[in-house]
Protein backbone atom coordinates (compact mmCIF):
# COMPACT_ATOMS: atom_id res chain seq x y z
CA UNK A 1 0.00 0.00 0.00
CA UNK A 2 2.85 2.39 0.84
CA UNK A 3 4.25 1.87 -2.67
CA UNK A 4 1.05 3.10 -4.30
CA UNK A 5 0.89 6.04 -1.87
CA UNK A 6 4.43 7.02 -2.85
CA UNK A 7 3.63 6.71 -6.56
CA UNK A 8 0.46 8.79 -6.13
CA UNK A 9 2.37 11.42 -4.18
CA UNK A 10 5.07 11.57 -6.85
CA UNK A 11 2.53 11.97 -9.67
CA UNK A 12 0.71 14.67 -7.68
CA UNK A 13 3.99 16.47 -7.12
CA UNK A 14 4.79 16.34 -10.81
CA UNK A 15 1.35 17.68 -11.69
CA UNK A 16 1.62 20.56 -9.23
CA UNK A 17 5.14 21.34 -10.42
CA UNK A 18 4.02 21.62 -14.02
CA UNK A 19 1.18 23.93 -13.07
CA UNK A 20 3.67 26.21 -11.34
CA UNK A 21 6.08 25.99 -14.26
CA UNK A 22 3.24 26.83 -16.62
CA UNK A 23 2.49 30.09 -14.84
CA UNK A 24 6.18 30.90 -14.48
CA UNK A 25 6.66 30.43 -18.21
CA UNK A 26 3.63 32.59 -18.96
CA UNK A 27 5.07 35.39 -16.82
CA UNK A 28 8.52 34.95 -18.35
CA UNK A 29 7.39 35.00 -21.97
CA UNK A 30 4.89 37.81 -21.38
CA UNK A 31 7.71 39.95 -20.02
CA UNK A 32 10.18 39.00 -22.76
CA UNK A 33 7.76 39.29 -25.69
CA UNK A 34 7.54 43.04 -25.26
CA UNK A 35 11.30 43.51 -25.39
CA UNK A 36 12.59 45.54 -28.37
CA UNK A 37 15.01 44.20 -30.97
CA UNK A 38 18.47 43.64 -29.43
CA UNK A 39 20.85 46.56 -29.70
CA UNK A 40 24.15 45.56 -31.33
CA UNK A 41 27.18 47.77 -30.68
CA UNK A 42 29.90 48.50 -33.21
CA UNK A 43 32.85 46.12 -32.98
CA UNK A 44 30.71 43.23 -31.72
CA UNK A 45 31.68 39.57 -31.92
CA UNK A 46 29.07 36.89 -32.70
CA UNK A 47 29.66 34.04 -30.24
CA UNK A 48 28.47 30.62 -31.42
CA UNK A 49 28.48 27.83 -28.83
CA UNK A 50 28.93 24.61 -30.80
CA UNK A 51 27.49 22.06 -28.39
CA UNK A 52 24.35 19.97 -28.24
CA UNK A 53 22.31 18.99 -31.28
CA UNK A 54 22.33 20.91 -34.54
CA UNK A 55 18.77 20.58 -35.86
CA UNK A 56 17.11 21.72 -39.08
CA UNK A 57 14.74 24.18 -37.38
CA UNK A 58 14.80 25.57 -33.86
CA UNK A 59 11.68 25.19 -31.76
CA UNK A 60 10.84 27.81 -29.18
CA UNK A 61 10.48 25.92 -25.89
CA UNK A 62 9.24 28.11 -23.01
CA UNK A 63 10.55 25.68 -20.39
CA UNK A 64 13.98 25.44 -22.03
CA UNK A 65 14.17 29.22 -22.38
CA UNK A 66 13.03 29.68 -18.79
CA UNK A 67 15.76 27.47 -17.30
CA UNK A 68 18.48 28.05 -19.92
CA UNK A 69 18.11 31.54 -21.44
CA UNK A 70 19.94 31.85 -24.73
CA UNK A 71 20.85 28.16 -24.65
CA UNK A 72 21.52 25.81 -27.53
CA UNK A 73 17.86 25.58 -28.55
CA UNK A 74 18.63 28.24 -31.17
CA UNK A 75 21.39 26.12 -32.72
CA UNK A 76 19.67 25.16 -35.96
CA UNK A 77 20.50 25.23 -39.65
CA UNK A 78 17.64 27.66 -40.15
CA UNK A 79 19.21 30.13 -37.71
CA UNK A 80 22.70 29.51 -39.09
CA UNK A 81 21.59 30.47 -42.59
CA UNK A 82 19.89 33.61 -41.29
CA UNK A 83 22.49 34.67 -38.72
CA UNK A 84 25.56 34.19 -40.92
CA UNK A 85 23.82 35.95 -43.82
CA UNK A 86 23.06 38.90 -41.54
CA UNK A 87 26.46 38.93 -39.86
CA UNK A 88 28.23 38.92 -43.22
CA UNK A 89 26.70 42.28 -44.18
CA UNK A 90 26.34 43.71 -40.66
CA UNK A 91 29.04 46.35 -40.22
CA UNK A 92 28.58 46.14 -36.45
CA UNK A 93 29.83 42.53 -36.41
CA UNK A 94 33.62 42.34 -36.70
CA UNK A 95 34.00 38.59 -36.40
CA UNK A 96 32.88 35.26 -35.00
CA UNK A 97 33.93 33.40 -31.87
CA UNK A 98 33.42 29.64 -32.22
CA UNK A 99 33.10 28.24 -28.70
CA UNK A 100 33.78 24.55 -29.37
CA UNK A 101 32.04 21.75 -27.51
CA UNK A 102 30.59 18.30 -28.14
CA UNK A 103 28.33 18.80 -31.12
CA UNK A 104 25.92 16.28 -32.59
CA UNK A 105 24.86 16.73 -36.21
CA UNK A 106 24.38 15.06 -39.55
CA UNK A 107 27.28 15.33 -41.98
CA UNK A 108 25.19 17.31 -44.44
CA UNK A 109 24.35 19.84 -41.72
CA UNK A 110 28.00 20.25 -40.77
CA UNK A 111 28.98 20.57 -44.41
CA UNK A 112 26.45 23.35 -44.96
CA UNK A 113 27.54 25.29 -41.85
CA UNK A 114 31.18 24.87 -42.88
CA UNK A 115 30.30 26.51 -46.20
CA UNK A 116 28.44 29.36 -44.50
CA UNK A 117 31.37 30.11 -42.20
CA UNK A 118 33.80 29.95 -45.11
CA UNK A 119 31.66 32.46 -47.00
CA UNK A 120 31.61 34.76 -43.97
CA UNK A 121 35.37 34.63 -43.63
CA UNK A 122 35.86 35.44 -47.33
CA UNK A 123 34.56 38.95 -46.63
CA UNK A 124 37.68 39.72 -44.60
CA UNK A 125 36.07 39.36 -41.19
CA UNK A 126 37.78 37.09 -38.66
CA UNK A 127 36.84 33.76 -37.10
CA UNK A 128 38.62 32.40 -34.02
CA UNK A 129 37.86 29.11 -32.28
CA UNK A 130 38.38 28.14 -28.66
CA UNK A 131 38.22 24.81 -26.83
CA UNK A 132 37.31 25.44 -23.21
CA UNK A 133 36.91 23.22 -20.17
CA UNK A 134 34.00 21.30 -21.77
CA UNK A 135 36.25 19.86 -24.48
CA UNK A 136 35.36 19.30 -28.14
CA UNK A 137 34.79 16.53 -30.66
CA UNK A 138 35.39 16.03 -34.38
CA UNK A 139 32.10 17.66 -35.40
CA UNK A 140 32.84 21.03 -33.78
CA UNK A 141 36.54 20.79 -34.75
CA UNK A 142 35.47 20.32 -38.39
CA UNK A 143 33.66 23.66 -38.22
CA UNK A 144 36.67 25.20 -36.47
CA UNK A 145 38.81 24.47 -39.55
CA UNK A 146 37.18 27.59 -41.07
CA UNK A 147 38.83 29.74 -38.40
CA UNK A 148 41.94 31.88 -38.60
CA UNK A 149 43.31 30.09 -35.52
CA UNK A 150 42.21 27.47 -33.00
CA UNK A 151 43.19 27.82 -29.35
CA UNK A 152 42.52 25.66 -26.31
CA UNK A 153 42.57 25.83 -22.55
CA UNK A 154 45.80 24.00 -21.49
CA UNK A 155 44.01 21.02 -19.91
CA UNK A 156 41.17 20.83 -22.45
CA UNK A 157 40.07 17.65 -24.19
CA UNK A 158 39.74 17.07 -27.92
CA UNK A 159 38.27 13.85 -29.30
CA UNK A 160 40.04 13.06 -32.55
CA UNK A 161 39.75 9.34 -33.17
CA UNK A 162 37.55 8.72 -36.22
CA UNK A 163 33.92 7.84 -36.85
CA UNK A 164 31.64 4.87 -36.44
CA UNK A 165 28.04 3.75 -36.84
CA UNK A 166 26.51 1.38 -34.32
CA UNK A 167 23.18 -0.38 -34.13
CA UNK A 168 21.48 -2.61 -31.58
CA UNK A 169 20.38 -6.11 -32.56
CA UNK A 170 17.68 -7.97 -30.60
CA UNK A 171 17.77 -11.44 -32.15
CA UNK A 172 19.39 -13.18 -29.17
CA UNK A 173 17.19 -11.36 -26.68
CA UNK A 174 14.10 -12.29 -28.68
CA UNK A 175 15.18 -15.94 -28.70
CA UNK A 176 15.63 -15.93 -24.92
CA UNK A 177 12.09 -14.69 -24.45
CA UNK A 178 10.53 -16.77 -27.20
CA UNK A 179 9.86 -13.93 -29.65
CA UNK A 180 10.32 -14.57 -33.37
CA UNK A 181 10.40 -12.16 -36.30
CA UNK A 182 9.33 -12.80 -39.86
CA UNK A 183 11.11 -10.24 -42.05
CA UNK A 184 10.74 -9.84 -45.82
CA UNK A 185 12.75 -7.29 -47.80
CA UNK A 186 13.15 -6.19 -51.40
CA UNK A 187 16.91 -6.55 -51.52
CA UNK A 188 20.17 -7.17 -49.65
CA UNK A 189 20.58 -3.52 -48.67
CA UNK A 190 17.13 -2.99 -47.16
CA UNK A 191 18.04 -3.48 -43.52
CA UNK A 192 15.28 -1.65 -41.65
CA UNK A 193 14.16 -4.77 -39.75
CA UNK A 194 17.57 -6.44 -39.37
CA UNK A 195 17.60 -5.63 -35.65
CA UNK A 196 14.84 -8.21 -35.15
CA UNK A 197 16.44 -11.10 -37.04
CA UNK A 198 20.24 -10.64 -36.95
CA UNK A 199 23.09 -10.38 -34.45
CA UNK A 200 25.18 -7.98 -36.57
CA UNK A 201 25.26 -5.98 -39.79
CA UNK A 202 24.53 -7.89 -42.98
CA UNK A 203 27.16 -7.88 -45.74
CA UNK A 204 25.05 -5.52 -47.84
CA UNK A 205 24.44 -3.12 -44.96
CA UNK A 206 28.11 -3.14 -43.95
CA UNK A 207 29.09 -2.45 -47.56
CA UNK A 208 26.87 0.61 -47.99
CA UNK A 209 27.71 2.01 -44.55
CA UNK A 210 31.42 1.60 -45.20
CA UNK A 211 31.12 3.61 -48.42
CA UNK A 212 29.26 6.42 -46.63
CA UNK A 213 31.62 6.52 -43.65
CA UNK A 214 34.64 6.58 -45.96
CA UNK A 215 33.21 9.55 -47.86
CA UNK A 216 32.47 11.39 -44.62
CA UNK A 217 35.93 10.65 -43.26
CA UNK A 218 37.61 11.84 -46.46
CA UNK A 219 35.63 15.09 -46.35
CA UNK A 220 36.68 15.63 -42.74
CA UNK A 221 40.34 15.00 -43.51
CA UNK A 222 40.26 17.33 -46.51
CA UNK A 223 39.04 20.17 -44.29
CA UNK A 224 41.67 19.44 -41.62
CA UNK A 225 44.41 19.23 -44.25
CA UNK A 226 43.35 22.57 -45.76
CA UNK A 227 43.55 24.16 -42.30
CA UNK A 228 46.66 22.52 -40.86
CA UNK A 229 48.66 21.35 -43.87
CA UNK A 230 48.80 17.85 -42.38
CA UNK A 231 48.41 15.13 -45.03
CA UNK A 232 45.53 12.68 -45.04
CA UNK A 233 47.94 9.81 -44.39
CA UNK A 234 49.30 11.56 -41.28
CA UNK A 235 45.76 12.22 -40.04
CA UNK A 236 44.91 8.55 -40.46
CA UNK A 237 48.01 7.70 -38.44
CA UNK A 238 46.92 10.11 -35.69
CA UNK A 239 43.46 8.57 -35.49
CA UNK A 240 44.84 5.00 -35.49
CA UNK A 241 47.50 5.70 -32.85
CA UNK A 242 47.22 5.26 -29.09
CA UNK A 243 44.02 7.21 -28.30
CA UNK A 244 44.25 10.39 -26.27
CA UNK A 245 41.93 13.24 -25.35
CA UNK A 246 44.68 15.65 -24.37
CA UNK A 247 44.68 18.97 -26.24
CA UNK A 248 48.44 19.04 -25.69
CA UNK A 249 48.71 16.05 -28.02
CA UNK A 250 46.61 17.87 -30.61
CA UNK A 251 48.98 20.85 -30.33
CA UNK A 252 52.05 18.66 -30.84
CA UNK A 253 50.44 17.24 -33.96
CA UNK A 254 49.64 20.69 -35.35
CA UNK A 255 45.86 20.45 -34.99
CA UNK A 256 45.56 23.53 -32.78
CA UNK A 257 47.62 26.71 -32.69
CA UNK A 258 48.25 27.31 -29.01
CA UNK A 259 46.98 27.49 -25.45
CA UNK A 260 45.15 30.29 -23.69
CA UNK A 261 43.11 30.66 -20.57
CA UNK A 262 39.58 31.96 -21.26
CA UNK A 263 40.42 35.49 -20.10
CA UNK A 264 43.50 35.52 -22.33
CA UNK A 265 41.43 34.44 -25.33
CA UNK A 266 38.88 37.17 -24.58
CA UNK A 267 41.67 39.76 -24.36
CA UNK A 268 42.91 38.63 -27.78
CA UNK A 269 39.38 39.05 -29.18
CA UNK A 270 39.24 42.61 -27.80
CA UNK A 271 42.52 43.34 -29.56
CA UNK A 272 41.20 41.92 -32.83
CA UNK A 273 38.07 44.08 -32.70
CA UNK A 274 40.01 47.24 -31.87
CA UNK A 275 37.60 48.10 -29.08
CA UNK A 276 38.14 48.83 -25.40
CA UNK A 277 36.14 45.80 -24.23
CA UNK A 278 34.63 42.67 -25.68
CA UNK A 279 31.13 43.25 -27.10
CA UNK A 280 29.84 39.69 -27.21
CA UNK A 281 26.55 38.78 -28.93
CA UNK A 282 25.10 35.32 -28.39
CA UNK A 283 23.81 33.30 -31.33
CA UNK A 284 20.29 33.15 -29.86
CA UNK A 285 20.21 36.91 -29.26
CA UNK A 286 21.44 37.71 -32.75
CA UNK A 287 18.67 35.52 -34.20
CA UNK A 288 16.24 38.22 -33.02
CA UNK A 289 18.00 40.95 -35.02
CA UNK A 290 16.12 41.94 -38.17
CA UNK A 291 17.71 41.72 -41.58
CA UNK A 292 17.10 45.40 -42.28
CA UNK A 293 19.02 46.54 -39.17
CA UNK A 294 21.87 44.23 -40.26
CA UNK A 295 22.08 46.06 -43.56
CA UNK A 296 20.09 43.67 -45.74
CA UNK A 297 17.52 44.90 -48.21
CA UNK A 298 13.91 44.09 -47.40
CA UNK A 299 12.67 41.18 -49.50
CA UNK A 300 9.96 41.97 -52.00
CA UNK A 301 7.99 40.30 -54.76
CA UNK A 302 6.15 37.00 -54.80
CA UNK A 303 6.73 34.35 -52.17
CA UNK A 304 8.88 31.25 -52.35
CA UNK A 305 7.23 28.91 -49.85
CA UNK A 306 9.68 26.61 -48.06
CA UNK A 307 7.86 23.65 -46.52
CA UNK A 308 9.84 21.68 -43.92
CA UNK A 309 8.91 17.99 -43.95
CA UNK A 310 10.74 16.29 -41.07
CA UNK A 311 10.49 12.91 -39.36
CA UNK A 312 9.19 9.42 -40.20
CA UNK A 313 6.27 9.28 -42.63
CA UNK A 314 3.34 7.73 -40.81
CA UNK A 315 -0.47 7.56 -40.78
CA UNK A 316 -2.12 9.82 -38.23
CA UNK A 317 -2.23 7.78 -35.02
CA UNK A 318 -2.97 8.62 -31.41
CA UNK A 319 0.04 9.27 -29.19
CA UNK A 320 0.80 7.76 -25.79
CA UNK A 321 3.57 8.24 -23.23
CA UNK A 322 6.02 6.24 -25.33
CA UNK A 323 5.53 8.54 -28.33
CA UNK A 324 7.49 11.29 -26.53
CA UNK A 325 5.92 13.85 -28.87
CA UNK A 326 8.20 12.74 -31.71
CA UNK A 327 7.93 14.68 -34.95
CA UNK A 328 6.33 12.81 -37.85
CA UNK A 329 5.14 13.55 -41.37
CA UNK A 330 1.44 12.79 -41.73
CA UNK A 331 -0.89 13.56 -44.62
CA UNK A 332 -3.57 15.81 -43.14
CA UNK A 333 -1.41 18.74 -41.91
CA UNK A 334 0.61 18.90 -45.13
CA UNK A 335 -2.46 18.50 -47.33
CA UNK A 336 -3.83 21.64 -45.67
CA UNK A 337 -0.57 23.51 -46.33
CA UNK A 338 -0.49 22.37 -49.97
CA UNK A 339 -4.13 23.38 -50.46
CA UNK A 340 -3.39 26.89 -49.18
CA UNK A 341 -0.23 27.25 -51.28
CA UNK A 342 -2.00 25.99 -54.38
CA UNK A 343 -4.73 28.64 -54.05
CA UNK A 344 -2.41 31.49 -53.06
CA UNK A 345 -1.59 33.46 -56.22
CA UNK A 346 1.14 35.33 -54.35
CA UNK A 347 3.15 32.10 -53.99
CA UNK A 348 5.34 31.77 -57.06
CA UNK A 349 7.06 28.47 -56.24
CA UNK A 350 7.38 25.88 -53.50
CA UNK A 351 10.52 24.28 -52.07
CA UNK A 352 10.09 21.14 -49.99
CA UNK A 353 12.88 20.68 -47.45
CA UNK A 354 12.77 16.93 -46.81
CA UNK A 355 14.45 15.38 -43.78
CA UNK A 356 12.96 11.90 -43.46
CA UNK A 357 14.16 8.29 -43.20
CA UNK A 358 10.88 7.17 -44.77
CA UNK A 359 7.99 5.24 -43.28
CA UNK A 360 4.64 3.87 -44.39
CA UNK A 361 4.35 3.32 -48.13
CA UNK A 362 0.66 4.20 -48.13
CA UNK A 363 1.23 7.61 -46.56
CA UNK A 364 4.26 8.20 -48.80
CA UNK A 365 2.15 7.53 -51.89
CA UNK A 366 -0.63 9.89 -50.80
CA UNK A 367 1.89 12.65 -50.14
CA UNK A 368 3.70 12.04 -53.45
CA UNK A 369 0.42 12.27 -55.36
CA UNK A 370 -0.54 15.48 -53.54
CA UNK A 371 2.89 17.01 -54.26
CA UNK A 372 2.51 16.02 -57.91
CA UNK A 373 -0.85 17.80 -58.03
CA UNK A 374 0.71 20.92 -56.49
CA UNK A 375 3.44 20.87 -59.15
CA UNK A 376 0.77 21.20 -61.84
CA UNK A 377 -0.03 24.74 -60.64
CA UNK A 378 3.43 26.08 -59.75
CA UNK A 379 7.07 24.92 -59.68
CA UNK A 380 7.90 22.48 -56.87
CA UNK A 381 11.53 21.80 -55.96
CA UNK A 382 12.73 19.26 -53.39
CA UNK A 383 15.75 20.18 -51.27
CA UNK A 384 16.98 17.10 -49.40
CA UNK A 385 18.51 17.70 -45.99
CA UNK A 386 20.50 15.28 -43.86
CA UNK A 387 18.48 12.24 -44.95
CA UNK A 388 15.76 11.79 -47.54
CA UNK A 389 15.71 8.06 -48.08
CA UNK A 390 13.16 5.31 -48.66
CA UNK A 391 9.78 7.01 -48.19
CA UNK A 392 11.60 10.35 -48.01
CA UNK A 393 12.90 9.71 -51.53
CA UNK A 394 9.49 8.35 -52.58
CA UNK A 395 7.61 11.58 -51.84
CA UNK A 396 10.28 13.58 -53.70
CA UNK A 397 9.19 11.88 -56.91
CA UNK A 398 6.13 14.15 -56.98
CA UNK A 399 8.25 17.29 -57.48
CA UNK A 400 9.47 18.89 -60.70
CA UNK A 401 13.12 18.94 -59.65
CA UNK A 402 15.07 17.18 -56.89
CA UNK A 403 18.27 18.45 -55.29
CA UNK A 404 20.32 17.07 -52.42
CA UNK A 405 23.40 18.21 -50.59
CA UNK A 406 26.61 16.31 -51.30
CA UNK A 407 26.52 14.63 -47.86
CA UNK A 408 22.77 13.86 -47.90
CA UNK A 409 21.83 10.23 -47.34
CA UNK A 410 19.25 9.31 -49.95
CA UNK A 411 18.04 6.47 -52.14
CA UNK A 412 17.21 3.32 -50.17
CA UNK A 413 14.62 2.50 -52.83
CA UNK A 414 13.01 -0.59 -51.39
CA UNK A 415 10.44 -1.93 -48.98
CA UNK A 416 10.34 -4.13 -45.91
CA UNK A 417 7.65 -6.03 -44.07
CA UNK A 418 8.05 -7.55 -40.63
CA UNK A 419 5.82 -9.45 -38.25
CA UNK A 420 6.66 -10.41 -34.69
CA UNK A 421 5.27 -13.44 -32.90
CA UNK A 422 5.22 -14.29 -29.18
CA UNK A 423 3.77 -17.78 -29.67
CA UNK A 424 6.82 -19.53 -28.18
CA UNK A 425 6.94 -17.06 -25.29
CA UNK A 426 3.33 -17.81 -24.40
CA UNK A 427 3.35 -21.57 -24.86
CA UNK A 428 6.89 -22.66 -23.95
CA UNK A 429 8.06 -20.03 -21.45
CA UNK A 430 4.89 -18.89 -19.73
CA UNK A 431 2.78 -21.98 -20.24
CA UNK A 432 -0.11 -19.98 -21.69
CA UNK A 433 -2.19 -21.64 -24.36
CA UNK A 434 -4.22 -19.69 -26.89
CA UNK A 435 -7.32 -21.07 -28.56
CA UNK A 436 -9.64 -19.40 -31.02
CA UNK A 437 -12.63 -19.74 -33.25
CA UNK A 438 -12.31 -18.31 -36.76
CA UNK A 439 -14.29 -18.16 -39.96
CA UNK A 440 -11.43 -18.49 -42.46
CA UNK A 441 -7.98 -20.05 -42.62
CA UNK A 442 -5.91 -16.88 -42.39
CA UNK A 443 -8.14 -14.73 -40.20
CA UNK A 444 -5.52 -14.72 -37.42
CA UNK A 445 -2.31 -14.41 -39.42
CA UNK A 446 -1.47 -10.88 -38.19
CA UNK A 447 -1.90 -11.57 -34.47
CA UNK A 448 1.06 -11.62 -32.09
CA UNK A 449 -0.01 -15.01 -30.79
CA UNK A 450 0.60 -16.81 -34.10
CA UNK A 451 3.69 -17.33 -36.27
CA UNK A 452 3.32 -17.19 -40.03
CA UNK A 453 2.85 -20.41 -41.97
CA UNK A 454 4.84 -20.94 -45.17
CA UNK A 455 1.79 -20.02 -47.25
CA UNK A 456 1.16 -16.86 -45.24
CA UNK A 457 4.79 -15.83 -45.57
CA UNK A 458 4.52 -16.30 -49.33
CA UNK A 459 1.47 -14.07 -49.31
CA UNK A 460 3.43 -11.30 -47.56
CA UNK A 461 6.30 -11.78 -50.02
CA UNK A 462 3.93 -11.36 -52.96
CA UNK A 463 2.52 -8.17 -51.43
CA UNK A 464 6.00 -6.77 -50.85
CA UNK A 465 7.16 -7.47 -54.41
CA UNK A 466 4.08 -5.74 -55.83
CA UNK A 467 4.87 -2.64 -53.75
CA UNK A 468 8.55 -2.76 -54.69
CA UNK A 469 7.71 -3.08 -58.38
CA UNK A 470 5.41 -0.07 -58.10
CA UNK A 471 8.21 1.88 -56.40
CA UNK A 472 10.62 1.04 -59.23
CA UNK A 473 8.08 2.07 -61.88
CA UNK A 474 7.40 5.31 -60.07
CA UNK A 475 11.09 6.25 -59.89
CA UNK A 476 11.74 5.18 -63.48
CA UNK A 477 8.89 7.35 -64.73
CA UNK A 478 9.79 10.37 -62.58
CA UNK A 479 13.50 10.25 -63.35
CA UNK A 480 13.24 9.18 -67.01
CA UNK A 481 15.21 5.99 -66.39
CA UNK A 482 14.83 2.36 -67.40
CA UNK A 483 13.13 0.27 -64.74
CA UNK A 484 15.89 -2.36 -64.73
CA UNK A 485 18.51 0.37 -64.27
CA UNK A 486 16.61 1.69 -61.24
CA UNK A 487 16.46 -1.84 -59.81
CA UNK A 488 20.23 -2.20 -60.13
CA UNK A 489 20.69 0.89 -57.96
CA UNK A 490 17.76 0.20 -55.66
CA UNK A 491 17.28 -2.95 -53.53
CA UNK A 492 17.33 -0.72 -50.47
CA UNK A 493 20.81 0.72 -51.05
CA UNK A 494 21.60 4.17 -49.64
CA UNK A 495 23.68 6.71 -51.52
CA UNK A 496 25.30 10.03 -50.70
CA UNK A 497 23.89 13.05 -52.53
CA UNK A 498 27.05 13.21 -54.64
CA UNK A 499 26.69 9.59 -55.76
CA UNK A 500 22.92 9.91 -56.23
CA UNK A 501 23.56 12.65 -58.77
CA UNK A 502 26.12 10.50 -60.57
CA UNK A 503 23.61 7.67 -61.10
CA UNK A 504 20.69 9.95 -61.95
CA UNK A 505 18.54 9.60 -58.82
CA UNK A 506 18.54 13.39 -58.31
CA UNK A 507 18.99 16.41 -60.58
CA UNK A 508 21.95 17.97 -58.85
CA UNK A 509 23.79 18.96 -55.68
CA UNK A 510 22.54 22.16 -54.06
CA UNK A 511 21.85 23.49 -50.59
CA UNK A 512 18.57 25.01 -49.49
CA UNK A 513 19.42 28.59 -50.49
CA UNK A 514 20.57 27.45 -53.92
CA UNK A 515 17.38 25.39 -54.31
CA UNK A 516 15.30 28.47 -53.47
CA UNK A 517 17.13 30.47 -56.14
CA UNK A 518 16.53 27.72 -58.70
CA UNK A 519 12.83 27.61 -57.78
CA UNK A 520 12.64 31.38 -58.29
CA UNK A 521 14.27 31.00 -61.69
CA UNK A 522 11.76 28.32 -62.64
CA UNK A 523 8.96 30.69 -61.63
CA UNK A 524 10.65 33.52 -63.58
CA UNK A 525 10.94 35.72 -60.48
CA UNK A 526 13.55 38.48 -60.36
CA UNK A 527 12.88 39.25 -56.69
CA UNK A 528 11.14 37.24 -54.01
CA UNK A 529 10.65 36.78 -50.31
CA UNK A 530 10.77 33.48 -48.44
CA UNK A 531 7.99 32.19 -46.21
CA UNK A 532 8.32 29.06 -44.11
CA UNK A 533 5.83 26.30 -43.31
CA UNK A 534 4.59 24.82 -41.07
CA UNK A 535 4.36 28.17 -39.32
CA UNK A 536 5.78 28.29 -35.83
CA UNK A 537 3.21 27.49 -33.16
CA UNK A 538 1.91 30.33 -31.05
CA UNK A 539 3.00 30.68 -27.46
CA UNK A 540 0.10 28.75 -25.90
CA UNK A 541 0.44 25.83 -28.36
CA UNK A 542 4.18 25.66 -27.77
CA UNK A 543 3.77 25.85 -24.03
CA UNK A 544 1.21 23.05 -23.95
CA UNK A 545 3.34 20.88 -26.23
CA UNK A 546 6.42 21.52 -24.12
CA UNK A 547 4.63 20.73 -20.87
CA UNK A 548 3.21 17.55 -22.43
CA UNK A 549 6.73 16.39 -23.38
CA UNK A 550 8.00 17.18 -19.90
CA UNK A 551 5.12 15.23 -18.34
CA UNK A 552 5.76 12.21 -20.59
CA UNK A 553 9.44 12.31 -19.70
CA UNK A 554 8.63 12.46 -15.99
CA UNK A 555 6.32 9.45 -16.20
CA UNK A 556 8.91 7.50 -18.22
CA UNK A 557 11.49 8.20 -15.53
CA UNK A 558 9.00 7.20 -12.84
CA UNK A 559 8.52 3.86 -14.63
CA UNK A 560 12.32 3.53 -14.88
CA UNK A 561 12.21 3.01 -18.65
CA UNK A 562 15.30 4.10 -20.58
CA UNK A 563 15.27 6.05 -23.84
CA UNK A 564 16.50 3.00 -25.77
CA UNK A 565 13.69 0.94 -24.30
CA UNK A 566 11.07 3.49 -25.35
CA UNK A 567 12.50 3.42 -28.88
CA UNK A 568 12.24 -0.38 -28.92
CA UNK A 569 8.67 -0.24 -27.61
CA UNK A 570 7.68 2.24 -30.33
CA UNK A 571 9.45 0.19 -32.99
CA UNK A 572 7.87 -3.13 -32.01
CA UNK A 573 4.45 -1.54 -31.68
CA UNK A 574 4.60 -0.01 -35.17
CA UNK A 575 6.24 -2.90 -37.01
CA UNK A 576 3.57 -5.38 -35.97
CA UNK A 577 0.77 -3.38 -37.54
CA UNK A 578 -0.27 -4.54 -41.03
CA UNK A 579 1.51 -2.41 -43.61
CA UNK A 580 4.50 -2.08 -45.88
CA UNK A 581 7.34 0.22 -44.90
CA UNK A 582 10.04 1.98 -46.83
CA UNK A 583 12.30 3.29 -44.12
CA UNK A 584 15.94 3.75 -43.17
CA UNK A 585 16.81 2.00 -39.88
CA UNK A 586 19.44 4.35 -38.55
CA UNK A 587 20.39 7.99 -38.18
CA UNK A 588 23.97 8.77 -39.10
CA UNK A 589 25.31 11.60 -36.99
CA UNK A 590 28.75 12.90 -36.16
CA UNK A 591 29.30 13.07 -32.39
Amino acid sequence: MSFFKNVLATITGIFVSFILLFFLAVIFVASSSSQPEPYIRNGSVLKISLSGALTERSVEDPFAELFNPGGSSALSLENFRSNIHKATSDERINGIWLDLGFLGSSWSGLHEVHGLLTEFKSTGKFIYAYIGDMGANEASYYLATTADSIFAQPEAMLEFDGFYISREFYKNAFEKFGVTADVITSGPYKSAADSYRRENFSEGDREQLTVLLTQFSEGFKEAVTAYSGISGEELDAFMNALPTLQASSAYERGLIDGFMQPFEFQAMMVEKTGTSKLEEVSFARYAKVSGSSAGLDDASGKEIAVVFMEGPIMPQIAEDIFSMGSQTITYEPFAKIFDDLEKDENVGAVVLRVNSPGGAVTTSEILRARIKKLSESKPVVVSMGSVAASGGYYIAMGADTVFAESKTITGSIGVVMAKLSVEELLTETLGISVDEVKTHTNADWMTLERSLTNEQRQGLTNDLMVTYDNFLSLVADARGLEKEYVHQHAQGRVWSGHDAQEIGLIDGVADLNQSIAIAAEMAELESWKVTRYPTQKNFLETLLESSSKQARSAVIQLLNVSEDQTKLIRSIRSVNKPGTYSILPYEITVN
